[in-house]
């Protein structure tokens, strides 16, 4: 039996395996596993330790603090440890350099001198070597240190390390291999000290972490040490009742849901798989009769799986438009329309909204006289539908995408408003918020469900080094994030940089920077970032000139610099833009570059302006400090090269920087932090400045940021203040300056919800001024909230580190703080305002510790590593449910909304689609397909747990009420029914920051025994005496034989069998009145009798269908046959499988023999060796001159399925596997033998070296051969399927789309069968190998226009000769192809909005494919090669081709087939003789 190995560490309450071999003086045994406290367990269950000093437990082991640090593990190892053999293993991480000296196991006491030392092995320097790990003991009053070993180290690595010592002779071995060897006269020389793991003789400098330590009363192998260091858990037994685990760390605990069913291997991570149904006996043996019980009822698991075959819908539903405005181009009149608008997504309409009525508008609507509508964007909406028009009509005018429509008088179509709300939640999906994410891949441990976690950004890699410091973000639509950070320097000029966070695609980019010049001596005290749209009027425009109607660019105090885009009141419509290089008035602008057309009147528009407004102090002059305004900027200005924005000079409204001042000399001369309140309009939008006047002293300041800039002066301007409030005493003082980043905002609820507010931080409080106080020299109102951590966390005083800054989160209505300096200062805390509350309600992360697991995670399953973070800051800004955090050169997405505390509120969680339980009749438990560690065995990390809750009413219109599952995935208690459903909450604030990703979900329940019982009990003919169990099977087995055959006595599991092995018994079929192991049948027309002894159905499953297991002394025999002669042209063929590739059967083993015992006739397929090598052969016997044809060496079958080919054509005998030819001779001779048996799986009788121990699947031999004359070379795997080429854009029925349009990616395709949610077009284009001649039907089903060409058409396309398809639905048409010959196909088709879809296939007579499936079929490219020996694979795959097709010369077929899966069949248990006589009360289960 296999050895169950751990790939990772073992969780709490696992135990020691004492079957295994490395357990055996196994002394001492710590997993570290327990997470924290100050207890490490023994496995071995004598040495707990828990006298710690120094050192704690965490995640990565037991943590030693490079001072004194020690866990004991025993006071006086006299009588336990005092040994002169043993062997001590260690598992270790140096976090500083080895050359400071780690104890990793230590006998001694605090001095170098005896009598109080006596071993221990230790990191540090030996004084020759740096970097050292080395073994020092007592010899005979002398110290010694031997053997020692120099190792690279790093701070990321574990290291093994193990330590052998037996009658003087050392050994080292290091990470597996042995290092260090020496021998000494003597023995050890004891003293009673305490063994310690950690401080020992000398000061312990270095800090480090105890993954695993052991003990071992004798020396180990060297065979030993390699495999403890490549698999040091093999001896491990898990927990009973824990097959996936998810252990809770941090703050707010929070149970997980754990699986207590034992599955398989706990190889991990990897799938659950769950096996049939388990139909079991309950019967019992007696010595003399048999006591039947009630059978048990039918287990049975109904699962969900996250991938990309199930359908999602958005959680929460959307809304009609808002704020609906009309207008009037061309000539007005007496006629009144009315309209209607609804949104739409890919899961449904809204409502539509109530009529908007047009008055005096023309009769007649044409493109000169139109209806304009415009309206607020909805979000999540992807288009709009627009009903109405004339007399309350309520039909369908116009779909639209964008937020505006022109009624041109376009004719009604049938379609009217919805009578429901569609969109939002859906029984029948998987329903996500918009936090929550279901990823999906071609790679199957990558299909999850989870909260969404973007990839931390690595900016020193993409931003020339220009690290991220604070931080401000813009949302430019509901997926779209701008995230602008600021480098922190004292120079003349400040770096930014704009990154791109795409939630829908999950992805995070730079767009690139600006350099923004200032004085010398500033330093970067706080940003803000406004991002200000002009829609007002329309415009015309031609060359570099636009023209405005009903504008107002000058009075709007637009600067030069912003950009302009046509088409669109939307920014995120917008396709092309150009940057504003002169405004002349309110109604002329210039730009930077020729329009690419005229643009007519009435166009809609958007002017983008991005400003940078920074609240800086002068390290030099206070008197110089000011609000620092950077205007002009737009997207396009932030590039990779990063241009650089000078400072202004006596103009206002260009591209510069302006500085403003309430003097000449600035009276705010300690600048703690700034804000800016709501734009009020483009005249008026207030910033907020607190000043620190002398120790507890303060003063606010207000500037109008839109204000027009006088009096400029080298860029200065005094303008822009408008007052100051008088000085009033706070409760502590802000002097310095370190309370940075502040903000202006209205909550949501509580308090603060009538009126916005300035809030800032000190050190440990929030502030909250109300801006409705703050007035010219007067005093203002304010109170504060004291920000202590959750109750049970360490609150860290102001000297250790500060708080620096609040940003707000408007989903979730909290305020989240940025932190700076100190050594756990990545730390943020998040709450809602409330000056009485006594704590806050969360904090995330600490640096050394959470941002360590963002560095060694496993980054296959969410991409792109960075570098560990340093702790020196944590700047926080938030964005509808996200934090964005910067440190030092990392920014990090962490997902707020979705967390345990918010997600009801929210909405973000997952809700399942509704798992189906027919005639349940009691629900046992849920079980989860869950990844739950990421990483490496001992620098990984356990992932945040996750809540899920059931419910089995209410499901249809979504009103049920949710019941939390308990730990153990229990649903014994939930009353029965035929259906259930799941709703699924994630932490995500949690202390690893690696959010638990699902792959499935699993509901165990009975089902009714009546219904669905497969097998039986049949206590009248299970006779005892004859140690037989009788069983009739009612029904179909939902799995191919072999069943799992689980021998109880009484109650506990005592033997254990395959059906296909004989080791307890034989497990027998009765078809047609006979009894057999396995029943075989020749499927070809010769119908063929066929003897089985003792050939079984295997568990090697091959193509989908059952394997015949041979094991080296089991055989089929047919009688002779004249089929099994060859006198012309012939085909074996057939797939293999050795047992083992050492183990297969008898020296000479023959898999096919007709060829009698003097093998001087007929012919066989078998083992030979030619010229030293073991080969396999096609072995002819003739009396003159026998004949061995090569098929392939033994070596080269290894241990997988194999396809064996055998065939004469043209007088030359070829020999192939797997399709490729081995050998092609000359043999025109007959090939007959009129005697002897066929045997399959053994020669001569009784010979046993002749007996085959393997596995053989769909045996088939034709009187003729199937070759093509061609075959498609390809190069490697990567010719296999369709060239797919992926578009921005709707190709719209035009073929030079895809000429004149570069695509954004390509990959090969073998696979057509997907959905479409974006505006995006495809090409399809590859070379079909017809596998058989005959009338192809091809099928289409597309959304929106698809079209297929086939043959030369497919190589010059036109709309007026291709082959299948339409602009949408489902199409299909006949072609007529010949096998082998190559045809070119090519398919166009896309998407224009909603969602769209493709699917493409063919079917033809003689053939079976797995639908939308090219796999072999089609090529990317062809290199078409002569020859008249390929082997035509398509026969070979297809079984109903031997059955319907040339079935007449096929003289045998064999599929191996279980044909005994029906009702009314009889199976039996035969015990071998003996067994029961070692048994009591027997019970026999069937799985």
């Amino acid at each position: 039996m296999e050895n169950i190995i751990y790939q990772y560490k073992p969780p709490v309450g696992s135990t020691l395996d004492y079957t295994h071999p490395l357990v055996n003086d196994l002394k001492l045994c710590y997993l570290i596993n327990e997470v924290n406290g100050k207890t490490l367990y023994d496995l071995c269950g004598k040495f707990n330790a828990t006298i710690f000093n120094g050192a704690y437990v965490e995640p990565r082991g037991l943590y030693l603090d490079g001072v004194n640090g020690y866990a004991e593990i025993i006071a006086n190892g006299i009588g336990h440890f005092d040994l002169q053999e043993f062997s001590i293993e260690v598992r270790f991480r140096n976090i500083t350099d080895p050359d400071n000296s780690v104890a990793l196991w230590s006998y001694a006491l605090a001095t170098y001198t005896p009598p109080y030392y006596s071993q221990s092995l230790h990191t540090g320097n030996t004084g020759s070597i740096n970097d050292d790990v080395f073994f020092g003991f007592n010899n005979n009053g002398t110290f010694n240190y031997i053997p020692h070993h120099s190792f690279a180290w790093s701070s990321l690595n574990y290291n093994h390390v193990l330590v052998t010592y037996k009658s003087g002779q050392q050994r080292m071995y290091f990470n597996g291999r042995l290092v260090q060897s020496s021998t000494y006269t003597g023995n050890i020389t004891y003293y009673p000290t305490p063994v310690r793991i950690g401080r020992e003789t000398f000061t312990t400098t270095g800090q480090a972490f105890i993954s695993d330590v052991r003990f071992y009363t004798r020396a180990l192998t060297i065979d030993e040490a390699n495999s403890l260091f490549v698999n040091p858990y093999q001896f491990i037994k898990q927990p009973s009742g824990i097959s996936n685990f998810a252990l809770v760390r941090n703050q707010l605990k929070t149970s997980s849901i754990l699986s207590q069913e034992s599955m398989g291997y706990p190889v991990f991570p990897g799938k659950i798989n769950l096996g049939p149904s388990a139909i079991q006996s309950s019967e019992s043996f007696s010595n003399n009769i048999l006591v039947p019980k009630n059978l048990a009822k039918n287990n049975v698991v109904s699962s969900t799986t996250f991938n990309n075959r199930i359908e999602t819908c958005n959680l929460n539903s959307i809304n009609f438009p808002t704020n609906i405005t009309s207008s009037i181009f061309g000539t007005s009149g007496s006629t009144t329309y009315k309209y209607k608008i609804s949104s739409a997504n890919k899961d449904g309409e809204t409502l539509a909204s109530s009529f908007v009525t047009v008055n005096d508008a023309n009769s007649l609507l044409d493109s000169s006289n139109f209806i304009r509508l415009r309206w607020n964007r909805v979000e999540y909406a992807t288009h709009y539908f627009i009903y109405g028009r004339l007399n309350n009509e309520e039909k369908l005018i116009a779909k639209v995408y964008d937020i505006f429509f022109d009624d041109k008088g376009l004719l009604l179509l049938e379609q009217y408003p919805k009578t429901v709300n569609t969109t939002g939640y859906n029984p029948y999906k998987l329903n996500i918020g918009n936090l929550i994410k279901l990823y999906t891949s071609e790679i199957s441990t990558k299909n999850y469900l989870s909260a969404l976690q973007p990839e931390p950004m690595f900016s020193s890699y993409t931003v020339q080094g220009y690290s991220a410091f604070m931080i401000d973000t813009y949302k430019f639509s509901e997926n779209i994030t701008w995230i602008f950070y600021n480098d922190n320097r004292n120079s003349n000029s400040n770096a930014f940089s704009l990154f791109i966070h795409n939630r829908l695609l999950d992805e995070v980019y730079l767009k690139g920077g600006v350099f923004i010049s200032r004085p010398s001596n500033f330093y970067d005290d706080n940003f803000k970032v406004t991002v200000d749209n002009y829609t007002t009027g329309t415009v015309s425009g031609t060359g570099s000139t636009i023209t405005g109607s009903g504008t107002f660019w000058i009075d709007d105090k637009i600067s030069i610099g912003a950009r302009i885009g046509i088409g669109s009141f939307e920014p995120e419509f917008i396709t092309e833009w150009y940057e504003i290089s002169a405004i002349s008035s309110n109604t002329s602008i210039t730009i930077s570059q020729s329009l690419s057309k005229t643009i007519p009147v009435n166009t809609p528009y958007v002017i983008e302006e991005i400003r940078i407004i920074q609240f800086l102090n002068s390290t030099s002059n206070s008197a110089l400090n000011g609000i620092f305004v950077t205007k002009g900027l737009n997207f396009d200005a932030f590039d990779i090269q990063f241009f650089t924005i000078p400072m202004a000079t006596t103009t206002d409204g260009i591209r510069a920087t302006y500085i403003l001042r309430d003097a000449a000399s600035s009276t705010f001369t300690n600048l703690q932090t700034g804000c800016m309140a709501n734009k009020i309009n483009n005249n008026t939008q207030y910033a907020y400045l607190f000043h620190a006047v002398s120790g507890t002293v303060g003063q606010v300041f207000r500037f109008n940021l839109r204000a027009s800039y006088t009096g400029l002066s080298s860029g200065v301007s005094l303008s822009a203040f408008d007052f100051k409030t008088s000085q009033i005493t706070l409760p502590e003082s802000f002097l310095g300056r370190d309370f940075r980043s502040s903000c202006m905002i209205k909550v949501k609820n509580g308090i603060g919800n009538d009126e916005q507010c300035f809030y800032f931080t000190s050190s440990q409080f929030a502030y909250r001024i109300t801006e409705s106080s703050i007035g010219n020299n007067v005093p203002f109102y304010f109170d504060r909230q004291l920000l202590n951590y959750p109750q049970g966390e360490y609150n860290l005083s102001s000297a250790s580190f500060t708080i620096r800054g609040i940003d707000y989160d408007n989903l979730t209505d909290r305020f989240i703080t940025s932190t700076y300096n100190g050594p756990m200062a990545a730390k943020n805390r998040i709450f809602k305002y409330d000056p009485a509350a006594p704590n806050i309600e969360a904090s995330l992360g600490f640096t050394n510790e959470y941002t360590f697991y963002i560095d060694t995670g496993d980054f296959s399953a969410r991409p792109y590593s960075a570098a560990t973070f340093n702790n020196s800051s944590s700047w926080a800004s938030a964005k509808d449910g996200l934090i964005y955090r910067t440190l030092s050169n990392h920014v990090l997405t962490l997902n707020l909304g979705a967390d345990f505390l918010y997600a009801e509120a929210t909405n973000n969680y997952a809700i399942t689609p509704i798992i189906s339980c027919p005639y349940n009749t009691k629900f046992e438990k849920i079980t989860l397909d869950i990844v739950d560690y990421f990483g490496e065995i001992d620098s990984g990390i356990v992932n945040e747990p996750f809540r899920i809750y059931y419910r089995t009413t209410g499901i249809l219109d979504n009103s049920g009420a949710w019941i939390l599952i308990n730990q153990a995935g229990d649903l014994s208690s939930v009353t029965p029914s035929d259906k259930i459903q799941f709703k699924i909450i994630f932490r995500t604030l949690g202390g690893s920051g690696w959010y638990a990703q699902i792959h499935s979900i699993n509901v165990h329940y009975k089902k009714n025994l009546y219904l669905t019982s497969e097998l039986s009990f049949n206590n009248v003919k299970s006779i005892i005496a004859s140690n037989i169990a009788h069983f009739d099977q009612v029904c179909p087995l939902n799995k191919l034989l072999p069943l799992t055959i689980d021998i109880y006595n009484n109650d506990s599991l005592a033997l254990s069998q395959s059906s296909e092995l004989k080791t307890y018994g034989l497990f027998e079929s009765n078809l047609n009145n006979s009894w057999n192991i396995a029943h075989f049948i020749d499927k070809s027309l010769r119908k063929k009798s066929i003897v089985n002894v003792g050939v079984t159905y295997s568990s090697q499953i091959y193509n989908g269908l059952n394997s015949a297991y041979f094991d080296g002394s089991s055989y089929l025999r047919i009688n002779n046959h004249e089929d099994f002669s060859f006198s012309g042209e012939f085909q074996i063929d057939f797939y293999l499988k050795l047992f083992a590739i050492n183990d297969f059967g008898g020296s000479k083993f023959r898999v096919l023999s007709f060829g009698g015992e003097n093998r001087n006739s007929g012919w066989e397929i078998c083992k030979e060796t030619i010229s030293s090598v073991e080969k396999l052969v096609f072995y002819i016997g003739n009396n003159s001159s026998n004949l061995k044809i090569p098929i392939c060496d033994i070596s080269q079958l290894s241990n997988s399925w194999n396809r064996i080919t055998v065939l004469r054509k043209n007088d030359k005998i070829g020999t192939y596997i797997n399709g490729t030819r081995t050998s092609l001779e000359t043999y025109n001779l007959a090939i007959t033998n009129s005697l002897d048996y066929f045997y399959i799986g053994s020669g001569e009788l009784g010979n046993a070296n002749h007996s085959f121990k393997g596995y053989i699947n769909n045996l088939v031999i034709y009187k003729k051969p199937f070759t093509l004359s061609t075959s498609v070379n390809q190069t490697g795997g990567s010719s296999n399927g369709f060239v797919l080429r992926t578009y921005d854009g709707y190709w719209d029925s035009n073929i030079n789309f895809f000429n004149n349009n570069a695509y954004i990616s390509e990959v090969n395709s073998t696979y057509i069968a997907f959905g479409i949610s974006t505006v995006t077009s495809y090409s399809f284009f590859g070379y079909l190998l017809a596998p058989v001649s005959g009338v192809y039907n091809f099928t289409m089903n597309n959304d929106n226009n698809g079209y297929a060409w086939i043959g030369n058409n497919a190589l010059n396309p036109t709309m007026s000769n291709y082959f299948v398809g339409s602009t949408i639905g489902l199409t299909n048409a006949n072609i007529t192809l010949v096998a082998g010959n190559i045809y070119p196909i090519r398919i166009y088709t896309g998407n224009v909005s909603g969602g769209g879809y493709l699917y493409f296939d063919f079917t033809v007579s003689g053939f079976t494919k797995t639908q939308y499936d090219f796999t072999g079929l089609v090529y990317t490219t062809v290199n078409i090669t002569t020859d008249d020996y390929f082997v035509d694979s398509y026969k070979q795959f297809n079984p109903n081709y031997r059955i319907f097709s040339d079935a007449n010369i096929c003289s045998l077929y064999l599929d191996f087939k279980d044909i005994t899966n029906l009702p009314g069949i009889e199976r039996r248990f035969t015990f071998n003789s003996g067994i029961l006589n070692t048994l009591d009360k027997v019970k026999i289960s069937l799985k």
